[in-house]
């Protein structure tokens, strides 16, 4: 699922499940651009092509992650890209089943990210 330029998005329980791909194009579950005031509230899910998250912020700014969890087989649950990513927290999520949890890519502020322990 791809999402480009909106504000106020609340995606509450979705679930992605990768069977096999059809196509060698498919990278994230749920890849979110150029956006503002995003809430993911029960995301569960993991990437589709290796080396790609499973949900990918870029140029996002004021978002939750919370109450989500990372599929069997996660690499990197929350990739965070692009200079005007801000105001990201990670709030209650079950990220155990991945590598790695979160990665900010180079030009991300190293505050952009707030992991916050319940």
């Amino acid at each position: 699922m791809q999402v480009r330029w909106a504000r106020n998005l609340k995606l509450k329980d979705v679930e992605v499940i990768w069977d096999k791909p059809a196509s060698d194009q498919w990278r994230s579950a749920l890849r979110i651009e150029d956006a503002r005031d995003v809430e993911l509230d029960g995301f569960s899910g993991r990437q589709a092509g290796a080396g790609a998250p499973a949900v990918e912020f870029t140029n996002v700014e004021q978002a939750t992650v919370r109450n989500s969890k990372a599929g069997l087989g996660t690499t990197l649950f929350l990739g965070i890209a692009g200079v005007r990513s801000s105001g990201i927290r990670l709030f209650g999520n079950d990220l155990g089943a991945a590598e790695v949890p979160y990665h900010l890519e180079a030009g991300v502020k190293s505050d952009a990210l707030t992991h916050l322990v319940p």
